[in-house]
C-alpha cells in the first residue's frame, strides 16, 4: 500500500496532499497553486496533520458533476 497513506485510514499528510497538488497543476505559477490549495485545504483536512482521501474524493465527484446539477436544474425552470 502507498506509504503516503497512514494506517489504511485514508489519511494523507498535508504536505504530501500539497506536492500531490501542485505536481498535478504542472506548469501553472506557484501564486495560483496556493490559491487553489488556500480554497482546497478546509474542506479535506481533518486534523492540523492530515488530510481526508475520501473526503478529497468527495470534493472532486461534487466539482466534476456540479455543472451538470446546475445545468439540469436551470433547464427544469
Amino acid at each position: 500500500m502507498n506509504e503516503q497513506i497512514e494506517d489504511e485510514r485514508g489519511l494523507m499528510t498535508k504536505e504530501d496532499f500539497k506536492k500531490m497538488l501542485f505536481t498535478a497543476f504542472g506548469r501553472i505559477p506557484n501564486e495560483k497553486k496556493e490559491q487553489v490549495y488556500s480554497m482546497i485545504i478546509p474542506l479535506v483536512q481533518v486534523c492540523d496533520m492530515n488530510v481526508s482521501i475520501p473526503q478529497l474524493s468527495a470534493f472532486i465527484d461534487f466539482y466534476n458533476y456540479a455543472p451538470l446539477m446546475m445545468t439540469s436544474i436551470k433547464h427544469k425552470n
